[in-house]
């Protein structure tokens, strides 16, 4: 839910997104940074009604002294998705074209993509210019793809406080699954300096 409510003072910290874990209340907050918040509700779908929303606001701050306008309410999934390749002839993919992931788990998805344009520009320069063969732009899918995995992986071992609530402990994040699907990129993923001219 999108809400407006003056907690400035809990930006101060420099802290923008915080945890809620409470029984029978679990999400996360954050903020726009000019007067907006989003209060998202783990696993719940449940319509409410405006009061019973602005209710669930003043529970999850931990306050009753504030006003609250509820602004918009929506409904969305966490959801991820990579593609099966980054290139095809002379086309390549990077960032959201590459993959989604989700934003609110660290800025993976930007980071990743932002990755994806340095590690195919230099690439792409290289050959452009005639320092490189085109071979070396085969390398790109080869780093890249399997950071997208790696982040994604990263993104779903968290479990939100869901284990939590499920199992009457405390919350644990899922360990990460076996890297061994991935391939060893130690040798390809050289910088630019390093990296041998094809």
């Amino acid at each position: 839910m999108l809400f407006r409510a003056p907690l400035e003072q809990y930006l101060e910290t420099g802290f923008g997104q915080f945890v809620i874990d409470q029984p029978g209340l679990g999400g996360g907050l954050t903020t726009y940074g000019d007067g907006r918040w989003a209060l998202f509700l783990t696993g719940d779908d449940t319509e409410r009604d405006e009061d019973t929303l602005r209710e669930m606001v003043l529970r999850a701050i931990g306050r009753r002294d504030i006003d609250v306008e509820v602004i918009t309410t929506g409904r969305w999934e966490v959801t991820a998705s990579i593609a099966e390749r980054y290139s095809e002839g002379r086309v390549f993919l990077a960032g959201d074209a590459a993959h989604t992931l989700p934003p609110n788990r660290g800025g993976y998805s930007a980071n990743t993509g932002i990755e994806d344009a340095h590690n195919l520009a230099w690439k792409l320069a290289a050959v452009l210019a005639g320092d490189s063969a085109p071979a070396l732009l085969a390398t790109y899918e080869a780093e890249r793809r399997p950071i997208a995995w790696l982040c994604h992986d990263q993104i779903f071992a968290h479990n939100d406080g869901l284990r939590r609530r499920e199992q009457g402990g405390p919350t644990v994040a899922a360990p990460l699954p076996p890297s061994a699907a991935m391939p060893d990129i130690s040798e390809t993923s050289a910088s630019r300096a390093r990296a041998p001219l094809y």
